[in-house]
């Protein structure tokens, strides 16, 4: 050692650059950490992402599935109604002709009891 690095001076400057040394292994700690616990981050945040694009797959299959099923029913009411109509349409028409039928095979009450009293003696 030279003599400067044994004088007062010399020792303060050595514990200046040790100081100086420990704040920059400090930072650097701090740095490691940061970095580290980012990169906790990034995989807690890809997990997540990771689960919820899952979910999504999911979901959107569901809504598939359930929206295909909507119009399956939707059709067969809309069939179920056209076919109700029809059937009312022909019961409707069917009443029609029967009023008709019996609006014209109507007679009187006199003529009837006539009628069923000629039966009768016959």
């Amino acid at each position: 050692m030279t003599q400067d690095a044994t004088t007062a001076t010399g020792e303060s400057e050595v514990e200046r650059l040790r100081r100086e040394i420990a704040e920059v292994r400090h930072e650097l700690l701090l740095s490691r950490d940061q970095v580290i616990g980012s990169d906790a981050e990034v995989g807690r945040v890809n997990r997540d992402l990771t689960r919820l694009t899952q979910e999504l797959r999911s979901t959107t299959r569901k809504l598939r599935r359930t929206t295909a099923r909507r119009d399956e029913l939707q059709q067969r009411l809309d069939r179920s109604r056209k076919r109700q109509e029809e059937q009312v349409q022909r019961l409707r028409n069917r009443v029609a002709q029967l009023e008709g039928e019996l609006s014209a095979a109507r007679t009187s009450f006199p003529r009837r009891v006539a009628r069923a009293v000629r039966r009768r003696l016959r």
